[in-house]
């Protein structure tokens, strides 16, 4: 049956929630879904304009009633979903279809763009969809002093209770953008009670999104919040997307996964911005660094990489001397002092140059060269294999002249295949950090001239007692896998050279 009808536009949006995540308080009229969705739903008539968007939401079938093809077919045609996160979540096979079918007909349309996380409870990310592991959720709870999770807005939201409608407004904000850069051509939408109609118009706002670069903005300190949500507001408002979706977003129950989750986030943007207070704030449970110091940390090893812009701010009004942690201190010495106003309009100066200057499309297939040494011969046959499978050419180039060629036609042969590849896997397993050194030098005389950012990995595997390889660029991504090989480390160079660090 088809929802394309004048009585059953296509919606815009799907909610997917387990039931028992609905029921309504002692004293509530809604439950907790059904009344953040409403708040939702009111911004985004504020923001769309009209009626703003038809949001989908089921409250009549039973959660142990088979789903039908109908409802099978709303999931499909629905331009983003968003999903209330739970522990009850995992346990309905009703919401695990509806995703795996949003999942599926959206895998070609960029579903990580269209796919929001409202958490509600703590839950493992581990046990998430493989799909949905990098991305940033909304949360509606918060660790509480006695370190048992307190939900947020429950029974019922204050007026001034912050963290909830700014929850509400930066989730209204990332739908508004994916339905305005991505309109279907003469959608009808509905509002929330299904009696006035109109259309959505992209406007300037979604002309103005195409081809602009991402803007990471740096999860910020409590005392920040405020100034964080100006800027990412003023970033919306002038057409570009921001990452992460919402403040408190990456995980803090362990050092590398707080690093994996910011990480995924810093490899789309292309300009990084840092707001800093008188605090680093938090730590993940098992790290000695704040998560201002963990995120400056990764931000500028990844802007040296990339060749790409790191912007921190701290208010000129932050006296130095009264900082106590030296190492902090240092960090917001090297921050741009000034008033936040003048840093918002530094950091859309910084976004417009990137848009400039932003390089051209990848070609659809990378050739990329691996250097081996013969006692990692069998590690180069695995890399070669992941990175074919990544949809790459890969090519094993020899490193030492065949016995009785002679050197200069060894060297003319080298240069011509890294001249015609993309990029450079340099493997340094058992090989010395001298053969290493030479791999690279003899490369970066050929990159150099044509290539600019990261174009070369050293994939730095076991055995895990070695000396450091020696090597450092800014062209060079050190793939740390000396625990083993990890497909996620190559993948990451891939998307690296994809992305136009090869430009």
């Amino acid at each position: 049956m088809s929802t394309e009808t004048a009585h059953e536009p296509i919606p815009d949006v799907f909610i997917s929630y387990a039931h028992a995540d609905d029921d309504a308080p002692f004293g509530a009229p809604f439950g907790r879904v059904t009344l953040f969705v409403e708040e939702v739903r009111k911004k985004l008539r504020s923001k769309l304009g009209g009626a703003g968007a038809r949001v989908w939401m089921d409250h009549q079938l039973a959660g142990n009633e088979k789903v039908t093809a109908t409802l099978d077919q709303t999931v499909r045609l629905s331009r983003a979903l968003v999903l209330f996160m739970s522990p009850g979540y995992f346990r309905s096979q009703w919401c695990q279809r509806e995703l795996i079918t949003f999942l599926e007909h959206h895998q070609s349309r960029g579903n990580k763009e269209r796919v929001f996380i409202v958490e509600l409870d703590p839950t493992d990310r581990e046990a998430w969809h493989a799909r949905l592991r990098e991305l940033s959720q909304f949360k509606l709870w918060y660790q509480g002093l006695d370190s048992e999770p307190q939900p947020i807005g429950y029974p019922v939201p204050g007026p001034d209770e912050k963290p909830y409608w700014t929850t509400v407004t930066n989730l209204a904000n990332h739908l508004a953008e994916v339905l305005q850069r991505e309109p279907s051509p003469g959608e009808t939408v509905v509002g929330g009670s299904g009696v006035s109609q109109g259309r959505v118009e992209a406007g300037d706002s979604a002309e103005r999104s195409q081809g602009k670069p991402v803007i990471w903005i740096a999860d910020p300190t409590d005392d920040l919040i405020d100034q964080w949500e100006s800027l990412s507001a003023a970033m919306h408002q002038a057409g570009y997307q921001v990452l992460p979706r919402s403040v408190d977003t990456y995980p803090r129950s362990s050092e590398a996964e707080f690093l994996e989750s910011a990480r995924a986030d810093l490899d789309q943007a292309q300009v990084f911005v840092q707001l800093l207070g008188p605090s680093g704030g938090r730590r993940p449970k098992d790290s000695a660094l704040t998560v201002s110091a963990l995120q400056n940390r990764l931000a500028s090893e990844l802007a040296r990489q990339k060749q790409i812009l790191l912007l921190p701010w701290r208010s000129r009004d932050l006296l130095l001397e009264n900082i106590a942690d030296g190492a902090y201190r240092e960090l917001l010495t090297g921050a741009i002092a000034c008033g936040f106003e003048d840093f918002r309009q530094k950091v859309l100066s910084a976004a417009e140059q990137a848009a400039v200057i932003k390089p051209p499309p990848s070609p659809e297939t990378l050739a990329i060269c691996i250097s081996a040494a013969k006692p990692d011969a069998g590690l180069s046959r695995t890399i070669s294999e992941i990175l074919v499978d990544l949809g790459a050419d890969a090519m094993t180039v020899q490193t030492e002249p065949m016995a009785g060629q002679p050197s200069g036609e060894f060297n003319a042969q080298l240069d011509e295949i890294l001249a015609d590849s993309h990029g450079l896997i340099i493997v340094y397993g058992e090989a010395p950090p001298s053969w290493v050194m030479r791999q690279f030098t003899r490369a970066s005389k050929v990159f150099s001239q044509r290539r600019r950012g990261v174009w070369a990995a050293l994939w730095d595997g076991p055995p895990a007692e070695k000396p450091d390889s020696g090597v450092a660029s800014r062209n060079l991504m050190t793939l740390n896998c000396r625990s083993g090989m990890q497909r996620q480390k190559i993948e990451q160079f891939v998307e690296v050279l994809r992305g136009g660090g090869h430009g």
